[in-house]
């Protein structure tokens, strides 16, 4: 009742009055209750992490908090009560599925581990032929392993049965794991379904939520541990999931003595630059160099690492190794000599609490402490756990591609050689989108590009020239991320004048984004800057197509947003009655609660005599007689108003 009263209030049922009008919060409720006309609590309070501290309240408006809830209520694609849990799913930039208001993944947004934790593992095994997988999600991890050439079966505990209905969801990303007969999904209790099993396991994947949520640690305990050991076949991995953010120190300290106390060889790699995998086995890992590398060129390694952490090469691959396990066994001979020491055990749950004190601030710990000490300590400094040659300074190089995959800028490291940091520099140039400066810099050094993402930089910059040398470049692209390819070819044939030929590669890009959400992220975004601008640049014949490929979501709702905000955009080139349908069709009745949004909503409404004409007054009016002003801008107002006033017949 409190919160469908706070849904009431702040979705305008309670507005701003003078004294003399002000109705008792009590008589309010009362009325609402009389006339059955509330609708209980909607998306916003039962799928936001407001439990967890993600939804501050302290310095938010109405207006602000309003917008949240707009927000929230407009993106939910899905969500039921459950077994366990409320379970939805978000498509604002991606199906983002929510277990209780936090969300526990997002189908392309978190690739990298989703896809990245479980092929880690098993490229790095012989020859893993059955695997356990503990959390389905997005079902990316599982449905991948699946394809693994060797792999018999692939077991998933899974505790919330409405997750089922998330993985159907991500059918594009998944490989269709619910229609793979290799795939056998349990419902239950993961720990349960490990204890009481009899069956032995080449891979053991836990990718649980977040351990400060009840019961999550569980998954963590020494216990759980030494279960996992007793399946793991001869030559066996477990992989463990640990967040790399909103930790403090001490706690992946517990983390790590807890999992070595169980496993003599632990190996910290990391899926990007806020997820980390701890794996851990019975006998030390042993990789050749040329064996990986021709693993790293098959199916589904060559694809899958492709889309998760931008390159499927050696060095791009290890320069995902953090650790080895002299850091693990460091930590855990330090941890026991302390008086204090204590491990997560299943009747003393440090980490639930612990991660409980850091949830939602600054994390006081990150990755990049763990691989420098790796690093600089003699005692410590292992290397990647392969034999045969590697380019060691390549792979330091690629660290900057596992950087720009979570949009960070890539560290000048100003030991590397120049050219490599005239490369780096223009990585950064591709995630800002300064396309003059990626050229400049790339033409700094004499190297040609050795993996599609450069090959996709270059190519872009190029093509956004009208420079004929992307071609071939393109060309190159298309055994490997032909969406680029399209999307690259789309700027290159408008900038070279080609209207129609542009139009043409924009489509089939989009067609092939609706079916899989695979393409190199800073330039997806901007082909929807592309599509605005060929719209502008042609409203007759080119407008009306461009508007068609916007028409409907990409797979998995991949850049939404974007492509909503673009296909309103390239409405205004075909008139008002057009922006007035996508204003209904793709923002009603939840709109953005934003000043400029509502403004030109009520002027196109207005302007075209849509029937929601006077809707829109309304809310104008309402966001302004809410709206927090400044002192200054008061006066300005007052001045503004009055000079108006003045003017008027």
């Amino acid at each position: 009742a409190l919160l469908a009263l706070a849904a009431w209030v702040v979705s305008g049922g309670l507005k701003r009055r003078s004294l003399g009008g002000t109705v008792t919060v009590g008589a309010l409720v009362l009325a609402a209750g009389l006339a059955g006309g509330s609708t209980g609590p909607t998306a916003f309070w039962r799928y936001s992490p407001i439990g967890a501290g993600r939804v501050d309240f302290s310095e938010v408006d109405i207006n602000q908090l309003k917008d949240g809830i707009h927000r929230r209520n407009a993106y939910l694609v899905w969500g039921t009560d459950s077994l366990e849990s409320a379970v939805g799913v978000d498509g604002l930039d991606g199906y983002a599925f929510m277990v209780n208001g936090k969300v526990d993944g997002n189908a392309t947004g978190d690739a990298s581990t989703q896809i990245g934790l479980g092929l880690i593992g098993a490229v790095l095994h012989p020859q893993p032929q059955k695997t356990l997988v503990i959390g389905l999600g997005t079902g990316s991890t599982a449905g991948w392993l699946a394809q693994v050439p060797g792999m018999n079966r692939v077991d998933v505990a899974e505790l919330e049965p409405a997750i089922l209905e998330v993985a159907r969801m991500c059918t594009p990303v998944n490989q269709k794991v619910l229609d793979n007969p290799k795939v056998n999904v349990m419902l239950g209790d993961g720990r349960e379904i490990l204890l009481t099993s009899g069956d032995q396991y080449d891979l053991i994947v836990s990718e649980p939520s977040n351990p400060y949520r009840a019961g999550i640690a569980s998954l963590y305990t020494l216990e759980f541990y030494q279960a996992a050991a007793l399946r793991l076949a001869k030559g066996g991995l477990f992989l463990q999931w640990v967040q790399a953010y909103e930790i403090d120190t001490q706690t992946i300290r517990t983390i790590y003595s807890t999992l070595a106390q169980v496993f003599p060889y632990v190996y910290t790699w990391e899926t990007n630059d806020h997820d980390m995998s701890l794996i851990g086995s019975m006998e030390p890992l042993n990789v050749d160099t040329e064996t990986l590398k021709r693993r790293l060129n098959t199916e589904p390694f060559r694809t899958g690492f492709e889309v998760s952490f931008w390159t499927h090469e050696l060095e791009g691959f290890l320069a995902h190794f953090v650790a080895g396990p002299r850091m693990a066994k460091t930590i855990a001979d330090q941890e026991k000599e302390h008086p204090s020491w204590s491990l997560n055990t299943d009747d003393r749950m440090l980490v639930e609490f612990m991660f409980a004190r850091t949830v939602g601030k600054v994390r006081t710990f990150s990755l990049e402490d763990i691989r420098t000490e790796n690093r600089s300590r003699p005692e410590l400094g292992d290397k990647p756990p392969v034999t045969g040659p590697y380019d060691a300074e390549l792979m330091d190089e690629r660290r900057g591609v596992l950087l720009a995959m979570d949009q960070n800028a890539p560290v000048i490291d100003t030991t590397q050689p120049e050219a490599t940091q005239w490369r780096v520099r223009a990585l950064a140039r591709f995630l800002d989108g300064n396309l003059v400066g990626l050229l400049e810099s790339w033409k700094k050094q004499d190297q040609t590009p050795r993996i599609p993402l450069e090959t996709a930089m270059l190519a872009e910059a190029l093509a956004d020239q009208a420079d004929s040398e992307a071609e071939p470049m393109i060309q190159a692209l298309r055994s490997t991320r032909p969406i680029d390819a399209d999307l690259i070819e789309a700027r290159l044939a408008w900038r070279k004048g080609m209207k129609a030929e542009a139009v043409e590669a924009l489509g089939r890009g989009y067609e092939k984004l609706k079916a899989a959400p695979w393409a190199y992220l800073p330039l997806a975004r901007r082909s929807f800057s592309l599509a605005q601008e060929i719209a502008a640049g042609d409203p007759k014949e080119a407008a009306p197509r461009v508007f068609g490929f916007l028409e409907k979501p990409l797979a998995c709702n991949y850049l939404e947003s974007s492509r909503q905000g673009a296909r309103m955009n390239v409405a205004y080139y075909l008139g008002l009655l057009k922006q007035a349908q996508v204003l209904e069709q793709e923002y009603e009745p939840f709109i953005p609660w934003r000043k400029s949004f509502l403004s030109d909503r009520y002027r196109i409404y207005r302007a075209a005599g849509h029937p929601l004409k006077d809707q829109a007054e309304r809310d104008w009016l309402e966001f302004m007689e809410n709206e927090s002003i400044s002192f200054p801008e008061s006066l300005k107002a007052q001045d503004q108003e009055v000079k108006e006033t003045a003017k008027a017949p």
